[in-house]
């Protein structure tokens, strides 16, 4: 390993820190330290070693050669260019035309050019040793001391020593000391609202963290700093706008005797505002929201030239503001007030709209002859509405909310004072995205040894009734090699599926308007209709789906989703079996094989969704929180048409109802997924996942679930290792069965995994 070492040097082995006081601080010290030895995976240093096997005076040789080669295919390849582009001149003279096409032959690149495999080897995955160097040392030390004394270990003292066997290995030897301890708090402003809010921020990190905020923590200044900054953030999400941490200082008073530390938090009620070289000084206060202007800068339905429109209304030499110019201008405008009451409720309450003050009112900037989407979706996403308090989160859920929407490119909230100074007017610049988009997306896939190649053709609307609603028509379809149900083998290529689908998103519960709800639940429907063909040696499988869902937000971290009462998904399954397939299910004679491989009508009553998600919150709360994931759906299906079997028809088969000359299923069915995760340190977590799941058929369908509802295990969401439905079940030792099945489903499933 010390193949490129220089003489009397030594190849850096190993960093140890040993730590007398607080042992927590090891992990931070250790992200200090000047001089990192060679990276380590398994106890080996690989990197390294591919970069001693290879010689650097044969990669740099190579690369001459490589590099001579490309300057001569650049060379031929201008000649090239400049001999067709000749031609093209000459033949535009001849045909007097007083222009030419220009022919751009791409060049090779000489500056990045690319790695060839000693050399990508060499120098992209070898890791070049690290010789241990004195200076690193001692600037590490003197990093630890300024670390510790901001940590509150003002008499901390370290040391450094170095062993040399073959390879050096250094010891830096850390005796932090008594840390000085926060032992009163005095908190100091002019303003009583800013200082009631700071104290109120305190006591719910007091009740948060069981343990106060300050008094009796360690004189952390990397504590104090994060304390600043979140003090400036609660004022400004109180209304306090344009409060920053500048405004925020510390004036502390230490007893070396006591180790104790006497701390001023002195909050700033004003701030210095520059007007040339005038200096002036502004009070803190708290703002509201005047005025609340939604710029759509689009063309879309200017039906003459945009210029020439802009022209006759506008001119835009006028327009100081920095904002407007970097956008396109708008000229129309649309005043929107959303009424507390519906024309019904207003009629019942015998309310006029004259005497009624509208709580949620915007202003939208447009062109043309209508807006590109309706002024009352516009301002569902908006939160920052008049007359209330401004409150800074309030501006960052806003532009969420706009993203999620998915019909806007470009999207920028400005806010600014009005001539008074005393409230606010809020400014959403929005560039629209392309409305519609086609796309074609080939898949190629190879999983245990499963070949597959499917496309799918997509066309996607985003706006297309101009109120946020996301049309989706996509029509797919592949090969793929699958095993026979009651045979290992895998045939390549012996499944065909194709079909449409079609795909439909609308803001708020359809049929009810989405103004008539909460717009922090984010609500919308998605009603889908798809249309799938599978063809195998064993049986032809047709499959029509109708769904209808609704979908909302509850919190930050929660979604809800139910279907459409009593018909929240309609499924056809009409299955043709082959003749020898029929013959071995009818050797079987088994009930369980014949129902799931037979045709079905599944009429869901009811499905309910639930899942809670805090895995991507913020790396302070983690420290709080373990996150988690949580997830359970519960469906029922076929009570509906169960209900009306009075006049349905008996199969002497099966006995079963029909409907349309089908058996439906009747089932009751939950599943739960749930997964915890643990931070130990900050290198090392543990994550624990949970599945559990049970379906229970009755009434119509008393012998199984039907296919597409069964449970299985293996997959890329399950047990990667094996292929999905060839797990299980349980300990069965289902090659002992000469009758088992290579699909393997069942009606409950369990799952635990822990790493």
């Amino acid at each position: 390993m010390s193949k490129y070492v220089p003489e009397n040097k030594f190849l850096l082995k190993k960093n140890k820190i040993e730590i007398d006081g607080n042992k927590n601080l090891a992990y931070d010290l250790s992200l200090i330290v000047k001089q990192q030895p060679n990276f380590k995976s398994l106890g080996l240093r690989i990197n390294l070693w591919a970069y001693n096997q290879i010689d650097s005076a044969k990669v740099a040789k190579k690369r001459l050669r490589k590099n001579k080669k490309l300057s001569l295919q650049n060379q031929k390849r201008r000649e090239k260019q400049a001999r067709i582009n000749k031609n093209r001149i000459a033949k535009a003279k001849r045909k007097n035309r007083e222009y030419y096409t220009e022919k751009i032959i791409p060049l090779k690149d000489t500056i990045n050019p690319r790695s060839f495999f000693r050399e990508w080897l060499k120098y992209k995955i070898g890791e070049p040793p690290v010789v241990f160097d004195s200076s690193y040392m001692k600037k590490t030390i003197k990093q630890f001391n300024i670390y510790l004394k901001k940590k509150g270990f003002y008499f901390a003292n370290t040391k450094a020593k170095v062993s040399y066997k073959k390879e050096a290995i250094v010891r830096y030897i850390i005796n932090t000391g008594e840390a000085y301890i926060i032992d009163s708090l005095v908190i100091s402003s002019k303003n009583k609202g800013i200082k009631a809010k700071v104290i109120g921020l305190l006591n719910s990190i007091e009740n948060k963290e069981k343990s106060n905020a300050l008094i009796g923590r360690p004189f952390d200044l990397f504590y104090l700093d994060e304390l600043r900054t979140k003090i400036a953030k609660n004022l400004r999400d109180s209304g306090f706008f344009g409060f920053t941490v500048n405004s925020i200082s510390y004036a502390v008073d230490t007893n070396q005797r006591e180790m104790n530390v006497m701390i001023n938090l002195i909050i700033e009620d004003s701030y210095e505002i520059r007007d040339g070289d005038n200096i002036q000084k502004e009070k803190y206060k708290v703002f509201s929201i005047s005025e609340v202007n939604f710029k759509l800068c689009d063309s879309s339905y200017v039906k003459i030239p945009f210029k020439e429109y802009l022209r006759n209304k506008i001119n835009t030499d006028s327009i100081r503001d920095i904002d407007e110019k970097q956008f396109i201008k708008t000229i129309n405008t649309y005043r929107y007030a959303k009424l507390p009451f519906d024309v019904k409720e207003r009629k019942r309450k015998n309310l006029s709209k004259e005497i009624l003050d509208p709580k949620r009112k915007i202003n939208v900037y447009y062109n043309g002859l209508k807006t590109s989407i309706r002024p009352e979706i516009l301002e569902l996403q908006n939160f920052l509405e008049e007359t209330n308090i401004y409150k800074e989160y309030y501006v960052e859920r806003s532009y969420n909310s706009l993203i999620r929407l998915g019909v806007f490119n470009n999207i920028r909230p400005v806010l600014k004072k009005n001539k008074n100074k005393d409230s606010l007017i809020v400014n959403y610049y929005l560039t629209p995205a392309k409305k519609q988009v086609f796309s074609f997306e080939p898949r190629f896939k190879n999983s245990n040894g499963l070949l597959g190649a499917t496309a799918s053709l997509n066309y996607s609307n985003k706006n297309i009734f101009r109120g946020g609603e996301k049309l989706t028509i996509s029509f797919g379809g592949g090969f793929e090699s699958q095993p026979a149900v009651f045979d290992s083998t895998i045939s390549t290529f012996n499944t065909i599926e194709i079909g449409p689908s079609i795909s439909l998103e609308l803001p708020g519960l359809f049929p009810t308007p989405a103004t008539y709800l909460s717009k922090r639940q984010k609500p919308k429907t998605i009603i889908g209709v798809a249309y799938n063909i599978q063809k195998r040696n064993e049986f032809d499988r047709k499959v029509f789906q109708l769904n209808y869902n609704w979908e909302f937000m509850e919190g930050k971290y929660q979604i809800i989703r139910f279907g459409l009462p009593f018909a929240s998904v309609i499924k056809f399954i009409d299955f043709k079996r082959d003749s020898i397939f029929q013959d071995k299910i009818n050797e079987l004679n088994d009930p369980f094989l014949s129902n799931t491989y037979s045709k079905q009508l599944i009429w869901q009553d009811l499905r309910i969704g639930y899942e809670m998600n805090s895995q991507n919150k913020e790396e302070k709360k983690r420290r709080i929180h373990d996150p988690i994931y949580f997830s359970t759906n519960i469906d029922l299906a076929g009570n509906t048409p169960w209900f009306f079997r009075k006049n349905q028809s008996i199969n002497s088969s099966t006995n079963q109802y029909e409907v349309f000359g089908i058996g439906y299923s009747q089932f009751f069915r939950i599943n739960n997924d749930f997964i915890y995760s643990h931070k130990i340190n900050p290198k090392n977590s543990l994550h624990t996942r949970v599945q559990a799941g049970i379906g229970l058929p009755y009434g119509n369908s008393e012998t199984s679930l039907p296919y597409d509802y069964s449970f299985f295990a293996g997959g890329s969401n399950d047990n990667r290792g094996w292929r999905a439905r060839s797990l299980g079940p349980g300990a069965y030792k289902y090659y002992l069965d000469s009758n088992s099945t290579v699909t393997q489903i069942g009606d409950i499933h369990l799952g635990f995994s822990f790493e």
